[in-house]
């Protein structure tokens, strides 16, 4: 089952704006990753919110683990995470 779901993506000076991405259709945990990815480049700032992050890196985590123990993979760019 795949999703298309549009996030709203900030012009934000330290990225390039891809429109090309977000015309693709993603799994539910693609989509999950798309969002949290978003919000973790769009919110650094110098009020760093520690226990969002956290959250944020424990959902991704977690999707990770799942990745290995069922033995899938996702087609998501994870370079955009990493960067």
């Amino acid at each position: 089952m795949t999703f298309h779901i549009e996030i709203h993506r900030a012009n934000l000076l330290h990225r390039k704006v891809k429109r090309e991405n977000s015309l693709q259709s993603l799994s539910m945990a693609g989509s999950l990753l798309e969002l949290i990815v978003e919000f973790i480049v769009s919110h650094l700032s110098q009020n760093f919110h520690s226990d969002l992050y956290c959250k944020c890196l424990g959902i991704v985590h977690r999707l990770l683990c799942y990745q290995k123990r069922h033995k899938v993979r996702l087609s998501y760019s994870w370079k955009e995470l990493w960067n």
